[in-house]
């Protein structure tokens, strides 16, 4: 009995572990498509973001973010939600940049996937709730739970 119990967990564990693996794989295929990158154009960056101004949305501080990089310069959406200018050239330079806390991150996420703009919802808020790293990756594990929070603002609608 305890045998098939162990068969049977094991079998669901191993089509989760393959329905997260095939996720992660579309996503990276659609990652690389230039209709993947596309944005909708109400959540693409069209105005200078301008904390505390008319029409904008929360204090996000820019200059916490440029700087650490001009790719990560942030405009507002036409609902005045901070974006980044190019959200695809701030993902490359987040993954080139602070490839530790990227890593140390996915170590806890089963299974690890790759960060891409199909998988990053599953980075998120996990940062700066890490005990397990040391000194420069859990900083930049904590920056990027920080970065997610303005990326997410390119493809996930608030409302408006």
């Amino acid at each position: 009995m305890k045998e098939r119990v162990f068969q049977i967990l094991g079998i669901a564990v191993g089509l989760t572990m393959a329905l997260y693996v095939a996720q992660a794989a579309v996503g990276a295929a659609l990652d690389s498509s230039e209709n993947a990158r596309a944005l909708r154009a109400d959540l693409a960056a069209c105005q200078p973001y301008l904390p505390g101004g008319e029409g904008m949305q929360g204090e996000v501080d820019t200059a916490y973010f440029t700087d650490r990089s001009e790719a990560f310069a942030i405009a507002a959406n036409q609902y005045g939600y901070a974006v980044f200018q190019d959200p695809a050239a701030a993902l490359d330079q987040l993954k080139s940049e602070y490839h530790q806390g990227i890593h140390l991150i996915q170590r806890n996420i089963f299974p690890p996937v790759p960060l891409t703009r199909h998988t990053y919802t599953l980075y998120e808020n996990r940062g700066w709730q890490l005990t397990d790293g040391y000194g420069d990756a859990l900083e930049q594990a904590a920056f990027v739970d920080r970065f997610l929070d303005i990326y997410e603002n390119s493809f996930e609608p608030h409302g408006g």
